[in-house]
Protein backbone atom coordinates (compact mmCIF):
# COMPACT_ATOMS: atom_id res chain seq x y z
CA UNK A 1 0.00 0.00 0.00
CA UNK A 2 2.77 2.22 0.64
CA UNK A 3 4.82 1.79 -2.67
CA UNK A 4 1.35 2.64 -4.14
CA UNK A 5 0.90 5.66 -2.62
CA UNK A 6 4.44 6.99 -3.20
CA UNK A 7 3.47 5.92 -7.04
CA UNK A 8 0.77 7.97 -7.05
CA UNK A 9 2.89 11.11 -6.12
CA UNK A 10 5.51 10.49 -8.94
CA UNK A 11 5.12 13.29 -11.53
CA UNK A 12 3.43 12.27 -15.20
CA UNK A 13 4.65 12.83 -18.28
CA UNK A 14 2.67 15.20 -20.56
CA UNK A 15 3.62 15.36 -24.62
CA UNK A 16 2.50 18.62 -26.26
CA UNK A 17 0.05 17.86 -28.89
CA UNK A 18 1.31 20.66 -31.03
CA UNK A 19 5.17 20.09 -31.33
CA UNK A 20 5.46 16.49 -29.24
CA UNK A 21 7.88 18.39 -26.31
CA UNK A 22 7.67 16.01 -23.12
CA UNK A 23 7.29 17.56 -20.01
CA UNK A 24 6.03 16.00 -16.34
CA UNK A 25 3.13 17.78 -14.58
CA UNK A 26 1.79 17.00 -11.13
CA UNK A 27 -0.39 13.95 -10.91
CA UNK A 28 -2.76 16.38 -8.84
CA UNK A 29 -3.00 19.17 -11.44
CA UNK A 30 -5.97 19.92 -13.18
CA UNK A 31 -8.76 22.25 -14.21
CA UNK A 32 -12.10 21.18 -14.91
CA UNK A 33 -13.25 24.42 -16.61
CA UNK A 34 -10.07 23.99 -19.28
CA UNK A 35 -11.22 23.70 -22.70
CA UNK A 36 -8.28 21.26 -23.22
CA UNK A 37 -9.27 19.51 -20.47
CA UNK A 38 -10.53 15.80 -21.32
CA UNK A 39 -10.60 12.50 -19.12
CA UNK A 40 -11.71 9.35 -20.64
CA UNK A 41 -14.99 9.37 -22.07
CA UNK A 42 -15.64 12.81 -21.42
CA UNK A 43 -13.17 14.64 -24.36
CA UNK A 44 -14.61 10.96 -26.98
CA UNK A 45 -16.01 13.27 -29.64
CA UNK A 46 -12.94 15.25 -30.00
CA UNK A 47 -10.48 12.75 -30.12
CA UNK A 48 -8.91 13.75 -26.62
CA UNK A 49 -7.54 11.41 -24.49
CA UNK A 50 -6.62 12.56 -20.37
CA UNK A 51 -5.60 16.22 -21.98
CA UNK A 52 -5.22 19.13 -20.07
CA UNK A 53 -3.75 22.58 -21.03
CA UNK A 54 0.03 23.39 -19.91
CA UNK A 55 2.82 25.43 -20.88
CA UNK A 56 5.33 23.94 -22.97
CA UNK A 57 8.30 25.81 -23.52
CA UNK A 58 9.28 24.68 -26.80
CA UNK A 59 6.13 26.36 -28.29
CA UNK A 60 6.67 29.45 -25.79
CA UNK A 61 2.82 29.17 -25.42
CA UNK A 62 0.11 27.33 -23.39
CA UNK A 63 -0.93 24.67 -25.46
CA UNK A 64 -3.42 21.13 -25.09
CA UNK A 65 -0.96 18.22 -23.91
CA UNK A 66 -1.85 14.44 -23.62
CA UNK A 67 -1.22 12.88 -20.21
CA UNK A 68 0.55 9.34 -20.32
CA UNK A 69 -0.84 6.85 -17.93
CA UNK A 70 1.70 5.84 -15.56
CA UNK A 71 3.02 1.96 -15.40
CA UNK A 72 1.30 1.88 -11.99
CA UNK A 73 -2.32 2.97 -13.39
CA UNK A 74 -4.23 0.06 -15.15
CA UNK A 75 -2.62 -0.49 -18.48
CA UNK A 76 0.36 1.72 -19.96
CA UNK A 77 -0.68 0.38 -23.84
CA UNK A 78 -4.68 0.38 -22.96
CA UNK A 79 -5.38 3.07 -25.96
CA UNK A 80 -2.29 1.96 -28.50
CA UNK A 81 -4.14 -1.74 -28.33
CA UNK A 82 -7.54 0.64 -28.73
CA UNK A 83 -6.70 2.33 -32.07
CA UNK A 84 -4.79 -0.98 -33.12
CA UNK A 85 -7.83 -3.12 -32.83
CA UNK A 86 -9.97 -0.64 -34.60
CA UNK A 87 -7.67 -0.03 -37.30
CA UNK A 88 -7.77 -4.28 -37.73
CA UNK A 89 -5.60 -5.41 -35.17
CA UNK A 90 -6.21 -8.50 -32.90
CA UNK A 91 -7.58 -7.68 -29.19
CA UNK A 92 -4.27 -9.39 -27.35
CA UNK A 93 -6.37 -9.36 -23.52
CA UNK A 94 -9.57 -10.68 -22.43
CA UNK A 95 -13.05 -8.89 -23.16
CA UNK A 96 -12.35 -7.06 -26.48
CA UNK A 97 -14.93 -3.88 -26.44
CA UNK A 98 -17.19 -3.44 -29.03
CA UNK A 99 -14.82 -2.78 -32.11
CA UNK A 100 -18.13 -1.77 -34.36
CA UNK A 101 -18.91 1.18 -31.91
CA UNK A 102 -15.16 2.56 -31.68
CA UNK A 103 -14.82 2.11 -35.22
CA UNK A 104 -17.65 4.56 -36.15
CA UNK A 105 -17.06 7.27 -33.19
CA UNK A 106 -12.74 7.22 -34.32
CA UNK A 107 -13.71 7.25 -38.29
CA UNK A 108 -15.96 9.98 -37.59
CA UNK A 109 -13.45 12.16 -35.98
CA UNK A 110 -10.97 12.71 -38.92
CA UNK A 111 -10.59 13.31 -42.43
CA UNK A 112 -9.85 10.39 -44.42
CA UNK A 113 -7.73 9.83 -47.46
CA UNK A 114 -10.43 9.45 -50.11
CA UNK A 115 -7.22 8.26 -52.59
CA UNK A 116 -6.22 5.19 -50.39
CA UNK A 117 -5.63 2.14 -52.14
CA UNK A 118 -7.64 -0.37 -49.41
CA UNK A 119 -6.81 -4.61 -49.18
CA UNK A 120 -9.95 -7.23 -48.80
CA UNK A 121 -11.38 -10.02 -48.50
CA UNK A 122 -11.12 -11.21 -51.94
CA UNK A 123 -13.72 -14.20 -51.69
CA UNK A 124 -15.90 -11.79 -49.16
CA UNK A 125 -16.01 -9.19 -51.77
CA UNK A 126 -16.61 -11.37 -54.86
CA UNK A 127 -19.82 -12.55 -53.12
CA UNK A 128 -20.71 -8.78 -51.96
CA UNK A 129 -19.69 -7.43 -55.90
CA UNK A 130 -21.83 -10.33 -56.92
CA UNK A 131 -25.06 -8.77 -54.45
CA UNK A 132 -24.37 -5.55 -56.19
CA UNK A 133 -22.96 -4.16 -52.97
CA UNK A 134 -20.16 -1.52 -53.99
CA UNK A 135 -18.74 -0.97 -50.71
CA UNK A 136 -17.74 -3.17 -47.67
CA UNK A 137 -15.10 -2.61 -45.37
CA UNK A 138 -11.50 -3.31 -45.70
CA UNK A 139 -8.87 -4.78 -43.57
CA UNK A 140 -8.59 -1.63 -41.79
CA UNK A 141 -11.99 -0.94 -40.62
CA UNK A 142 -12.71 1.37 -43.21
CA UNK A 143 -15.75 1.19 -45.92
CA UNK A 144 -14.27 1.50 -49.06
CA UNK A 145 -15.44 0.85 -52.74
CA UNK A 146 -14.87 -3.07 -53.87
CA UNK A 147 -12.11 -3.36 -56.42
CA UNK A 148 -14.05 -4.06 -59.71
CA UNK A 149 -10.84 -5.95 -60.73
CA UNK A 150 -7.77 -7.51 -58.53
CA UNK A 151 -4.62 -7.28 -59.60
CA UNK A 152 -3.47 -10.20 -61.87
CA UNK A 153 0.11 -10.35 -59.93
CA UNK A 154 1.11 -13.72 -58.89
CA UNK A 155 2.28 -13.48 -54.76
CA UNK A 156 3.73 -16.10 -52.48
CA UNK A 157 0.33 -16.03 -50.00
CA UNK A 158 3.23 -16.27 -46.88
CA UNK A 159 5.51 -13.23 -48.71
CA UNK A 160 5.26 -10.12 -46.72
CA UNK A 161 3.71 -7.01 -48.76
CA UNK A 162 6.48 -3.71 -49.70
CA UNK A 163 3.66 -0.98 -49.98
CA UNK A 164 4.06 0.69 -53.71
CA UNK A 165 6.36 3.53 -54.60
CA UNK A 166 4.55 7.08 -53.46
CA UNK A 167 4.61 10.03 -56.30
CA UNK A 168 5.30 12.85 -53.55
CA UNK A 169 4.75 15.31 -56.32
CA UNK A 170 1.70 14.40 -56.96
CA UNK A 171 -1.24 15.69 -55.30
CA UNK A 172 -5.19 15.18 -55.37
CA UNK A 173 -7.62 17.90 -54.07
CA UNK A 174 -10.99 16.37 -51.76
CA UNK A 175 -13.79 18.50 -52.75
CA UNK A 176 -15.73 17.31 -49.48
CA UNK A 177 -12.99 18.95 -47.30
CA UNK A 178 -10.82 21.15 -49.32
CA UNK A 179 -7.81 18.92 -48.09
CA UNK A 180 -5.02 17.78 -50.33
CA UNK A 181 -4.05 14.20 -50.28
CA UNK A 182 -1.40 11.48 -51.39
CA UNK A 183 -2.40 8.15 -54.08
CA UNK A 184 -0.67 5.47 -51.18
CA UNK A 185 -1.37 2.35 -50.16
CA UNK A 186 -3.33 2.38 -47.04
CA UNK A 187 -0.55 1.27 -44.66
CA UNK A 188 -3.38 0.28 -41.71
CA UNK A 189 -4.12 -2.15 -44.06
CA UNK A 190 -0.57 -3.42 -45.18
CA UNK A 191 0.06 -3.62 -41.71
CA UNK A 192 -3.03 -5.93 -40.92
CA UNK A 193 -2.34 -8.28 -44.29
CA UNK A 194 1.34 -8.39 -43.06
CA UNK A 195 0.63 -8.97 -39.29
CA UNK A 196 -1.60 -12.22 -40.85
CA UNK A 197 1.19 -13.25 -43.30
CA UNK A 198 4.13 -13.54 -40.36
CA UNK A 199 1.67 -15.06 -38.30
CA UNK A 200 1.25 -17.92 -41.01
CA UNK A 201 5.60 -18.10 -41.84
CA UNK A 202 5.57 -18.54 -38.15
CA UNK A 203 3.35 -21.25 -38.04
CA UNK A 204 5.14 -23.21 -41.18
CA UNK A 205 8.10 -22.93 -39.37
CA UNK A 206 7.26 -24.26 -35.98
CA UNK A 207 5.93 -27.03 -37.70
CA UNK A 208 8.93 -27.75 -40.16
CA UNK A 209 11.15 -27.26 -36.96
CA UNK A 210 8.68 -29.69 -34.94
CA UNK A 211 9.19 -32.17 -37.94
CA UNK A 212 12.74 -32.12 -38.51
CA UNK A 213 13.10 -32.17 -34.74
CA UNK A 214 11.54 -35.69 -34.87
CA UNK A 215 13.26 -36.75 -38.58
CA UNK A 216 17.11 -35.03 -37.99
CA UNK A 217 18.39 -37.66 -40.07
CA UNK A 218 16.52 -36.50 -43.08
CA UNK A 219 18.26 -33.06 -43.13
CA UNK A 220 22.21 -33.61 -45.17
CA UNK A 221 25.37 -32.69 -43.71
CA UNK A 222 25.84 -29.32 -45.90
CA UNK A 223 22.37 -27.94 -45.12
CA UNK A 224 22.63 -29.01 -41.04
CA UNK A 225 25.66 -27.25 -41.15
CA UNK A 226 24.16 -23.94 -42.67
CA UNK A 227 21.22 -24.61 -39.91
CA UNK A 228 24.01 -24.73 -37.17
CA UNK A 229 25.56 -21.60 -38.33
CA UNK A 230 22.02 -19.68 -38.13
CA UNK A 231 21.03 -21.41 -34.89
CA UNK A 232 24.01 -20.62 -32.75
CA UNK A 233 23.86 -16.94 -32.51
CA UNK A 234 20.01 -17.28 -31.53
CA UNK A 235 20.64 -19.63 -29.01
CA UNK A 236 23.85 -17.93 -27.68
CA UNK A 237 21.40 -14.42 -27.83
CA UNK A 238 18.84 -16.80 -25.49
CA UNK A 239 21.33 -17.54 -23.43
CA UNK A 240 22.94 -14.49 -22.26
CA UNK A 241 19.19 -13.20 -22.05
CA UNK A 242 18.14 -15.76 -19.66
CA UNK A 243 21.18 -15.92 -17.81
Amino acid sequence: MQAVKAAAKVRRKALCCVCGNLRTVSPDYHRSNDPNYGYGDQARSKGWRDTQTLKCDACEDRTRHALLRPTHVGDPDYDEKRQRYILGGEWPDQYAPDRERLRAEYFALFPRNPKLSHRFWTKEADELRANGETHMVALCGATAEIPKKWSTKKRDPDELIEPDRIDWDTEFEDPATGLWWIDMDCVDCLRVANERRHTRRRQLLESWLAWFACHPETIPDAEADALIGVQTPIAEALNEKDG
